[in-house]
């Protein structure tokens, strides 16, 4: 046991030693240290997980996800194997395919009925799967559309959206460590999710989810609904570095979530249909992994112009157009984003975005000048492009990403179909 480190034992390793511990060595720059060489088990096993005693409060393996047996839901295109347009309107899936009811998705190339940029919805069953152009009908298996021919391109899913239930899936185990009242203790789900049922949900209305033991088992507890886009009802605080409900530490935070539409959440990463952006609205506040968010903007096949120079949002959209939209259950993380833009004789010009406000752009390191284009001298035409990037700060709760432009002289001519828009975020 002499090589071993203070942080890989456990409870057994230490009870089955003969010597327990000398001096104490950590990598830490200021680390305890026991000098006894008769330490007890419970002083060694407190320096192994601090307060939390023989229990790693930081213990937590699952995933918030909105696809049963799926912790993280990224649906991959797949080209169907066979289409049955004269009976049910149906594809044949490949085996190993990962898409459910719910997903969102487009066709590659117009064709069977399908037109290429236009939203459907899947019902799945199996290898199984037909096209919808609402959620309801696809989890109803209702309204189908029409197939008319063999469906022989890619069906592109970027997220799914769904009702009624989501789920606590094992991630990195299947264990967690909640608050008794009196002591932390581990419970784990035995391989298996927690189902947890949705409340009655507003479009735009945002709720915490905690977690709770109930007579030895596992349970959960919806906050009150967020007074506001970006103020909980129910505050939260840190009970030995955990995440817990003001005044009732039972109840372990563990995620957000803001209704798409009523009683309706949505995981979605964009980038499919014309000027619809990612809608992210299922936070995790353990296991956060990085989530794409993708834009396209096509101007059908024409090009536009802008000749001001007070910033504004991409070709004058408004509303939730050409946006990532995401809800944040902690301020924790930023945001990488990147912008490419090609013009066509480009008098100066400057692109970029801002999380939050859509009056000025963002110009950060590492180039300030990135995501400007300056003014070229020619009787012709001039192709140019210019990439942006930047890091942006996200606020808790709901968050609005912008894409900008502001002509500094002259008119700038844009390509929107040689536009490109990505950005990341932990949830």
């Amino acid at each position: 046991m002499a090589n071993k480190k203070l942080r890989d034992l456990d409870a057994a390793t230490a009870l089955a030693a003969e010597d327990l511990i000398y001096v104490v060595q950590s990598d830490e720059a200021s680390p305890p240290t026991y000098t006894d060489k008769h330490a007890t088990v419970q002083q060694v096993l407190d320096l192994v997980v601090g307060s939390g005693g023989s229990v790693d409060p930081a213990t937590f393996g699952h995933r918030l996800t909105l696809v049963s047996g799926q912790p993280v839901h990224i649906p991959r295109p797949v080209t169907p194997t066979a289409t049955d347009h004269a009976t049910t309107d149906t594809v044949t899936l490949p085996s190993g395919h990962n898409l459910v009811t719910g997903d969102r998705c487009t066709i590659g190339t117009t064709v069977g009925g399908l037109t290429s940029l236009t939203l459907y919805y899947l019902n799945v069953s199996g290898n199984t799967a037909s096209f919808h152009t609402t959620l309801a009908d696809a989890q109803a298996q209702t309204n189908k559309v029409n197939l008319s021919a063999d469906i022989t391109y890619p069906i592109c899913p970027t997220g799914v959206e769904a009702t009624g239930t989501i789920y606590l899936e094992p991630f990195k185990s299947d264990r967690m460590a909640l608050w008794d009242g009196s002591t932390w203790q581990v419970l784990d789900s035995g391989d298996a999710a927690v189902p947890v049922t949705l409340p009655s949900l507003s479009a735009g209305e945002q709720r915490d989810l905690f977690i709770k033991i109930d007579t030895g088992a596992i349970s959960y507890e919806w906050s009150a609904a967020w007074s506001g886009d970006n103020t909980r009802a129910d505050a939260i605080v840190r009970k030995n570095g955990v995440w817990v409900k003001s005044g009732t530490p039972t109840l372990r935070y563990v995620g957000t979530v803001r209704a798409h539409a009523t009683d309706t959440l949505i995981d979605d990463g964009g980038g499919i249909v014309n000027k619809v952006g990612a809608r992210r609205f299922l936070f995790n506040a353990h296991n956060r992994i990085e989530r794409v968010m993708e834009l396209i903007y096509q101007n059908g096949s024409s090009t536009y112009t802008y000749s001001s120079s007070t910033v504004q949002r991409l070709n004058g959209t408004i509303g939730n157009d050409c946006v990532f939209q995401f809800v944040a259950g902690l301020a924790e993380d930023v945001m990488p984003v990147q912008m490419a833009i090609g013009a066509i004789n480009g008098q100066s010009a400057n692109f970029g975005a801002n999380i939050n406000n859509a009056g000025a752009i963002r110009n950060r390191p590492p180039h300030p000048s990135w995501g400007q284009i300056h003014a070229v001298t020619s009787s012709g035409s001039i192709y140019q492009s210019t990439e942006y990037h930047s890091t942006q700060l996200p606020v808790l709760g709901f968050n609005t990403l912008y894409f900008l432009e502001q002509a500094f002289s002259g008119t700038v001519t844009v390509r929107p179909w040689e536009c490109q828009f990505t950005g990341r975020f932990k949830m």
